[in-house]
This record gives C-alpha cells, structure tokens and sequence, in this order.
C-alpha cells in the first residue's frame, strides 16, 4: 500500500512539474491549455489504477474512473492541437463525456448480478467508442498534412503520427496479445507505466510546440491591413462583374472559389478590408443600390416591386422590404412614390 502512495505521489509531482513548466509557454489558446490538463489528469489516473492492482481501496476506484477516458481524451487532444477552425464543435466532447459515463457505469453495474447483462452491453458500447477514438486520434495530424506549408508542421504532424501509432502498438495492441507466462504479461504494469509517461511527456512536448508555433494563427490573424484591402478590392471586383450580386444562391464559398482564397480569409476582408459586418450586409449593399435605381427609373415604373427585388438578387418580398426599409428608412413602395 505504502509502494503504491509513493508511486502515485511520484506521478502526480511529474505532472504538476510538467505543467507549471508548459504555463510559461502557454499562449492565449485557453481550449488547449484545458485539454492538456485534462489529459495529464487522465494519463496518470490510468497508469496509478493500472499499478494499484487493486490494493488502493475507494482511491483505486477514483482513478479507475479518472482514466476510463484516456482514448478519448487523447483525440480531443489531437484534435485540439490539429485542428483549423476556430468554430468550437460540441460533439468531440461529448463523444468523450459518453466514453467517461459508459465507463463508469458499466463499472458500478458489475457489483450487481441482476444487471450484469446491462453492464456487459455497456461495456461493449464503450469498448466500441474508445476503439474509434483510438484511430480517429491517429488520423487526426494526417488530414491537414498535404496542405501544410510550413516543413516545421508537416515534420510536427509527422513525429506525432508516428509517436502516437508506435504508442499504440505497444501499450494497447502488444500489452492485449500477450499469451499466459509471457513477459509483457509479467511485467505488463511496468509496460503501462512507460507508456503512460511517454504519452505524458510526448503529450506535453506537442503542446509546447503548438504554442511556439501557433497553426490556428494564420486563421485568427488572417491577412495583414494591405492584403486584406486588395482581397476586399477583389472581392468588390467579382461582386460587380457582370452584376455577380443578383445571383439569389451567391455565397462567400462561391467567391472563395472564384478567387482562389480561403473562405475566412474572404470573409475577413469583407469585415476589415471593405468595412461590412458581413457577406450578407456587403450583398445587400449592391443589391439594395441597384432597386433604388430601377425604382427611380420611369422605364421601371410599371415594374411590381416583387419583379424589381428578384431582379437585384433577392429571393423573396420579405427579405428585400427589410433591408431595404433598414438602408432608406422607408419601405420600397413609399420611397418609390416619394421619388416619383
């Protein structure tokens, strides 16, 4: 018992360690910087419950369950530290918070006989979900490696791949295939040990890299002041050729397309370089210029006002009174007569 307070006592002062030297280099990504903890937090829990060998008590139980989730914190790490929006999605937590559940639950319902078959398909459920977090965590670095730029980023996600897929192999398919008397059986607690703190230090070197080298920065900062006045100019250009703007269906990924440049770059330079709230205000903008035109012109003036809204872009009478009476003040039908 003593043994095994001391080795937990051990681990716990290798991660506090570990995390006070990584909060000096933390940025200003807080979502990562709680992921890493949670991490750390489930690492040590399993590599502690998996050495107790059942002698820690009601502790044992607390960092059974602390780890239950390792698979799938671990992807949300990857996915943390690889991922390339700034949208946060729900789903990955709770995907992982299922994972946390089904693991305890199907451990509280094993001490009772009349449940032991809802208990197994729990079990099941979340031996399921931590298979799939498992390769979804090998995947994560590879599907933005083609389209990293920077030599840095690719050898990152590469050294990561290649960790994590080493990892695997020894502490989750090796330590599983080991026949009766084998030596990965015998010293399998040891094994789980370095594995953990590899992963724990492994871990903690990804995420010192990712704040040194920040790959959502480009998506935050975006382009600079002069880069994102020529991308709002070009962005005018595409608008006003041949009268772009009236297309009803016209999205930011259609000028994004047409450019040639990222979606969120585009619309940072409608933002920052050209001054609107957004895509939808800029469209607007045109289409509302171009309705009090033919709503001025005495060649429109038998034209319905429903005719003259499709034609500038607008999909129905609703929409175009809106933004029309939100740029004039008036409604469609009252600034036609007060200018005729």
């Amino acid at each position: 018992m003593f043994e095994q307070v001391i080795i937990s006592g051990f681990l716990i002062a290798i991660c506090a360690v570990l995390f006070l030297a990584l909060r000096k280099a933390w940025g200003p990504d807080r979502l990562l910087q709680w992921v890493w903890a949670v991490f750390a937090v489930s690492i040590l829990s399993f590599a502690i419950f998996g050495m107790s060998d059942g002698r820690l008590g009601g502790l044992g139980a607390v960092f059974g369950a602390l780890g239950s989730a390792t698979c799938g914190v671990t992807w949300l790490l990857a996915r943390t530290l690889f991922r390339t929006s700034d949208k946060l999605e729900v789903w990955p937590f709770i995907v992982v918070g299922l994972l946390f559940a089904t693991g305890i639950l199907s451990d509280l319902l094993a001490g009772f006989s009349a449940a032991a078959a809802a208990s197994g398909v729990i079990l099941n459920v979340h031996s399921l979900i931590s298979s799939t977090v498992l390769v979804l965590a090998l995947i994560e670095p590879l599907i933005g490696y083609s389209k990293s730029a920077r030599r840095s980023e690719k050898a990152f996600r590469g050294v990561f791949a290649a960790g994590y897929a080493s990892l695997l192999g020894v502490g989750y398919l090796w330590l599983r295939s080991a026949g009766s008397g084998d030596f990965v059986q015998q010293w399998g607690g040891e094994i789980r040990l370095g594995c953990a703190l590899f992963a724990l230090f492994a871990g903690g070197f990804a995420v010192w890299f990712r704040t040194r080298h920040p790959y959502l920065a480009k998506f935050r900062a975006g382009a600079g002041p002069d880069e994102e006045k020529r991308l709002g100019e070009l962005v005018r250009s595409l608008l006003l050729a041949d009268d772009r703007f009236t297309q009803a269906d016209l999205k930011v990924a259609d000028l994004a397309r047409l450019s040639g440049t990222a979606e969120h770059k585009i619309s940072r330079a409608i933002t920052s370089g050209l001054g609107f709230d957004n895509f939808n205000r800029l469209v607007n903008h045109y289409r509302i210029d171009r309705a009090r035109m033919m709503l001025r012109d005495p060649a429109c003036r038998r034209l319905p006002v429903l005719t003259i809204a499709m034609d500038c872009g607008f999909g129905s009478i609703g929409p175009f009174n809106r933004a029309f009476k939100e740029a004039t003040g008036m409604t469609p039908t009252a600034w036609r007569k007060a200018e005729g």
